[in-house]
């Protein structure tokens, strides 16, 4: 088995908090929940989970490029 160090990057890791509160259809309180909380305090200790307010503009953000995404697609 192979160690790969991988680095640690805040935005990356809320991007992709985000894109599973939307693939899997999660309420924004989710990331309110202890046992969400706890997770990922083992996960990466050094993830300080945003309000839900910001999730609400992180998935508005995805949103908004997949939309643009998916208008060039159908265009081109």
């Amino acid at each position: 088995m192979i160690v790969k160090a991988v680095g640690y990057n805040y935005e990356e890791c809320r991007k992709a908090l985000g894109k599973m509160i939307i693939l899997d259809e999660l309420p924004f309180n989710f990331i309110e929940n202890q046992g969400f909380k706890s997770f990922c305090k083992v996960m990466q200790s050094r993830f300080d989970i945003p309000s839900r307010l910001t999730i609400w503009r992180d998935c508005l953000k995805i949103y908004l490029v997949e939309k643009e995404k998916l208008k060039k697609a159908l265009k081109d």
